[in-house]
């Protein structure tokens, strides 16, 4: 993760375009309702938490440099450095957890599945991405099985593999 603390200042630069195709696909899928606690697991610089409403949001990353952009950037936004591996979070805190293009960032991605879904409620939605390149939807699948989540949709867009699940 030391690599986003140094590239932190150019991300939404050489990011923003094909993350913003990313997010606006994710959530045409998704409706947030005004109960809605939503996490943006892996939030880097927050430009998906412009797009979801404030009041309702928290955004986690690793990277120091991220969440300190992402500060300057959404000033009314809740969020916290942790690895999500390992949330700080309480169980079943969460109604919709949306990681984009994250897992194949994390070192043990099965972990950090388990633990989204450990902060995900009761029926509550997950959607993840991962870049393509680095998977295949067979292996994102068996991943969110094994999580022990349901698949609601499987998808590519642009470079990622999106797979939409819900905890049971």
């Amino acid at each position: 993760m030391f690599l986003y603390d140094q590239t932190a200042h150019i991300y939404n630069h050489r990011y923003r375009e094909i993350q913003e195709e990313k997010y606006r696909s994710i959530l045409r899928r998704v409706t947030f309702r005004r109960a809605d606690l939503i996490l943006d697991a892996g939030c880097g610089t927050g430009m998906l938490l412009e797009k979801i409403p404030k009041e309702h949001a928290v955004g986690v990353d690793f990277s120091r440099e991220m969440i300190k952009r992402a500060k300057n950037k959404n000033k009314s936004s809740n969020l916290v450095r942790g690895d999500l591996s390992n949330l700080p979070f309480k169980d079943n805190t969460f109604s919709k957890v949306l990681g984009v293009t994250i897992l194949q960032n994390v070192e043990h991605p099965l972990k950090a599945v388990r633990e989204i879904r450990r902060v995900t409620k009761k029926k509550g939605l997950t959607i993840l991405s991962t870049l393509k390149k680095k998977t295949t939807k067979e292996e994102i699948r068996k991943l969110i099985r094994n999580a022990q989540l349901k698949e609601k949709e499987v998808y590519k867009i642009s470079e990622d593999i999106v797979i939409i699940s819900q905890k049971n």
